[in-house]
């Protein structure tokens, strides 16, 4: 069962304008930014950070880059192939595990139980 979110639409911008900001500023480990979305009234999760920061790059709000340093405002075309780089590089290893799943479940129950 889907969890429905608390946040209502102008927290959600209210929270991406805070993302942008920071991210102008400086590169931020991914558990310092939630640390400095969290207020003593309201905890974001982790997750929904993520899911927050995803929304900016998908919807073409900002070019973020995420990496094993954290997230950054990428500016120039290097950043950018380097962020699109890391990303293939994860692509890769989730699709073999879903590949993984789908053989094992084949493997694991015969034709006639499916």
């Amino acid at each position: 069962m889907k969890r429905k979110s608390l946040l209502t639409p102008a927290h959600i911008e209210a929270l991406k304008t805070k993302i942008a900001y920071l991210l102008s500023q400086k590169s931020y480990k991914r558990e310092d930014l939630l640390r400095e979305l969290n207020t003593p009234v309201f905890m974001l999760y982790d997750r929904t950070m993520r899911k927050l920061v995803e929304e900016m790059v998908i919807t073409g709000e900002h070019c973020i880059a995420s990496s094993e340093t954290g997230y950054s405002i990428i500016r120039t075309k290097e950043e950018m192939e380097k962020a699109v780089e890391y990303l293939r590089k994860k692509a890769k290893p989730i699709a073999i595990r879903a590949n993984c799943l789908i053989r094992n479940f084949n493997k694991q129950l015969p034709a006639a139980e499916q």
